[in-house]
């Protein structure tokens, strides 16, 4: 969470929160791994826009990741989903 909040320069609690927002709605799940926890996104629900509606989260996620990724990340961020 320190690195997340670090990297979009907001504080840990203020990416706590927002991680607990997604999780709560189904975006994200939870997994404990000993004393850490792994995230995995769904990316088959929808997500609303202002222009546009229903638009596939693994969408958005592609387009959101930098150009420069490798084809190998590009490929896991769009095939992560949680059951």
């Amino acid at each position: 969470m320190r690195d997340i909040a670090a990297h979009i320069d907001i504080t840990e609690r203020a990416a706590q929160r927002i991680v607990a927002d997604l999780i709560d709605a189904d975006y994200l799940s939870r997994t404990r791994e000993g004393r850490r926890n792994s995230y995995t996104v769904n990316t088959d629900l929808p997500v609303t826009l202002p222009a546009r509606r229903d638009i596939a989260l693994s969408s958005l996620l592609t387009t959101l990741l930098p150009t420069d990724s490798s084809a190998e990340r590009r490929a896991s961020m769009t095939s992560q989903t949680s059951g």
